[in-house]
């Protein structure tokens, strides 16, 4: 019989391993998005790319860039912590033009 602490650590290695796995797909989804790029570095092969980039992509280029801005801004780099600042609503922005164009992809 397993007990209750047994039975939270199971679910807790679960949801790791599950965690593991999705960031492994998007970091994949990633490169082949990028390597579209190279490939094609014309503004419909970056369209493209733009469209088959995973939503969670955005969210985390997004979370790094305020990230960056206020370790920036800790280390006395104001000017170029106000630029990276200024980051999050273009890639939030780009994020929403990828779903304008492929709305039922991911959700």
């Amino acid at each position: 019989m397993t007990t209750q602490s047994e039975q939270a650590q199971q679910t807790a290695n679960q949801m790791k391993e599950g965690a593991k796995n999705q960031a492994q797909r998007v970091a994949e989804e990633t490169r082949s998005a990028w390597s579209q790029v190279q490939e094609n570095p014309t503004p419909s092969g970056i369209m493209g790319a733009l469209e088959n980039m995973p939503a969670t992509t955005y969210l985390w280029a997004t979370l790094g860039s305020i990230g960056l801005s206020l370790l920036l801004r800790i280390f006395g780099r104001r000017e170029f912590a106000n630029f990276v600042g200024l980051w999050p609503p273009t890639i939030l922005a780009l994020a929403m033009l990828s779903k304008q164009f492929r709305p039922s992809r991911e959700m």
